[in-house]
């Protein structure tokens, strides 16, 4: 995203549009510990790093498999985007979220930066 979020407008419409996709528990807090790790980040990066063993602490899901499941079905509805990315010698899932306008309609947010801007 890389500029300023209206986090409550943001919010709203990924509430909506979860109940139209039937988001499961899992994808919907897998989806909002990541929102909340880029509105923590001030939305100063494109991709953000998050380590698995991070998002099953703060999500309370303690299967990898659940994860990668959930994770891949918030990807197949266009609500992220992901990527592995070796850094210092690790290797991380990197995650970019897609825009959502209040009503939950996907933004397209293309605006010319570059996609390797990580945190």
């Amino acid at each position: 995203m890389n500029k300023k979020v209206n986090y409550i407008s943001h919010l709203n419409g990924f509430m909506q549009r979860r109940v139209y996709d039937l988001l499961n528990p899992n994808a919907t807090t897998i989806y909002l510990v990541i929102f909340d790790t880029f509105n923590r980040s001030c939305w100063n990066f494109e991709w953000l790093k998050i380590p698995n063993r991070e998002l099953m602490y703060r999500t309370g899901i303690t299967s990898p498999n659940t994860l990668a499941t959930n994770r891949q079905l918030l990807k197949d509805l266009g609500y992220i985007e992901c990527r592995l990315v070796k850094h210092g010698g690790k290797i991380y899932t990197a995650y970019k979220l897609k825009s959502i306008d209040s009503s939950g309609m996907f933004i397209d947010d293309f605006n010319g930066h570059d996609d390797n801007n990580f945190l």
